[in-house]
């Protein structure tokens, strides 16, 4: 009995004595994305908004469609409109270049794969830096930038690809 009474007095002085454990710091909120780059712009996406990232592949022509319409490709099995994002907002002429990809997304049952000039990759982003009211220099992109993200070394526009395949002028490929 006195054995045990002595453990319980051991154990109350270790608990009266202990220091305590370091408290965690407040977890940060981190948002993921994927950064790309056609012209001079560098835009960034949410990663749950882009299926795959791809080469660019064998393009088939269409008739009678707008010229950021690059036409249809397979990939992977699945055959996907190509669309030249850059023409597609009046930003150049449609082209492709060696480091060219497509980002494939699959927006409200629509799969589309958007020509990018150049994939940066996988961003994490600290939510404490995002930026509410994001402007860009260009007017043509502003309906479809939802906020930014200010980083030490880069600023990054977020570029909504539900908002830009839900409106009118995507859906809208006849010539």
């Amino acid at each position: 009995m006195r054995f045990f009474q002595l453990l319980q007095e051991i154990a109350a002085q270790a608990h009266e004595n202990a220091t305590p454990l370091p408290q965690p710091d407040k977890a940060r909120q981190i948002w993921h994305g994927i950064s790309y780059r056609f012209g001079k712009i560098n835009l960034i996406s949410a990663l749950s908004e882009i299926q795959e990232v791809a080469p660019c592949p064998n393009i088939s022509l269409l008739p009678g469609v707008k010229p950021w319409v690059r036409g249809v490709a397979n990939v992977r099995g699945s055959l996907i409109t190509i669309i030249d994002l850059a023409a597609f907002l009046d930003l150049r002429a449609p082209s492709a270049q060696k480091n060219s990809r497509i980002l494939v997304i699959n927006q409200s049952g629509l799969m589309a794969g958007l020509l990018v000039d150049e994939v940066h990759g996988l961003r994490h982003l600290d939510q404490a830096k995002k930026v509410e009211n994001h402007t860009s220099n260009d007017p043509k992109l502003m309906p479809f930038l939802t906020t930014g993200f200010a980083d030490d070394a880069q600023e990054y526009h977020v570029l909504s690809l539900p908002k830009l395949v839900q409106s009118q002028a995507f859906m809208n490929i006849a010539a």
